[in-house]
């Protein structure tokens, strides 16, 4: 089973992540694939990006 984090635990960066994301505009649940490369403030990247949750790729199982 893949766990997953809480968006207010921040991942590590260079590290590839699934993130879920709610998307005001359809009223709908979203996922997309992103990578932390650099510093960014987790806190404001979750707010802006509407995250609600996120996990590692590498951890994703059946």
């Amino acid at each position: 089973m893949t766990k997953w984090y809480s968006a207010k635990e921040a991942p590590n960066y260079e590290e590839w992540i699934l993130t879920e994301w709610y998307d005001g505009d359809d009223g709908g649940i979203k996922y997309e694939a992103d990578y932390l490369y650099s510093f960014v403030y987790w806190k404001d990247y979750v707010s802006r990006n509407n995250i609600t949750k996120w996990c590692y790729i590498k951890d994703i199982k059946d």
